[in-house]
């Protein structure tokens, strides 16, 4: 009789071609997921260009900051921005701008549009005269802004949605006849430990409008 000796080799999982996949595979999702989190506005605080004439805008951006002022509860988002001037800004011009929750989805667009020259810089200021509703008020533009086409602006709305999480601002500056002069927006985390102190009112740009 001829013995056979039978020798077992114990396998790993990663040693079948099956198993081996499936580990793969795993790894990859782990990996795709990685990379969602650090290329999604919820990982840092940034912003961006955005709209059609991104590439060659009257407006160029060098700055956009998104802040809580006050509480979630009460408080006010507050964005500010600055750049520079390209193209002189002209009577008529006009901006509009938004917020979105990201995690909760609600957006909150505020009723527009509102005058460029009076309520967008923080170097101009502009008067009414006479009496509501037949007030008259003076103009700032045309706007070329300070040294270098430099300027600074401000806009500062109540917070809507009394919860904290990543916030999307985006404001849009318009011509007088309603086309596309530049476009920014941003991300960034409200919280209420970030919140900032009130800056003052007599800086200018845009407080505590209606609509």
């Amino acid at each position: 009789n001829v013995s056979r000796r039978c020798r077992r080799t114990a396998i790993s999982p990663l040693q079948t071609p099956r198993d081996g996949m499936r580990v793969f595979e795993a790894v990859l999702l782990l990996s795709l997921a990685a990379a969602r989190v650090l290329a999604s506005p919820q990982s840092v605080s940034r912003w961006e260009s955005c709209g059609s004439y991104k590439l060659f805008p009257s407006i160029k951006f060098s700055n956009f900051t998104t802040h809580l002022q006050g509480s979630v509860a009460d408080g006010s988002l507050v964005m500010l921005m600055s750049g520079r001037v390209l193209k002189s800004v002209e009577n008529g011009s006009t901006f509009d701008f938004k917020f979105m929750n990201m995690e909760e989805g609600t957006e909150v667009a505020y009723a527009g549009p509102y005058d460029l020259c009076c309520d967008f810089f923080q170097d101009t200021k502009c008067e009414w005269t006479g009496e509501y509703p037949n007030g008259v008020r003076s103009s700032a533009c045309p706007f070329k802004g300070g040294e270098g086409g430099a300027f600074t602006a401000r806009i500062k709305r109540p917070l809507f949605v009394k919860q904290e999480g990543i916030y999307m601002s985006e404001v849009t500056l318009r011509h007088p006849d309603g086309s596309e002069m530049a476009c920014v927006k941003g991300f960034s985390r409200i919280l209420d430990a970030d919140a900032i102190q009130a800056p003052p009112e007599e800086e200018g740009g845009l407080a505590l409008v209606s609509g």
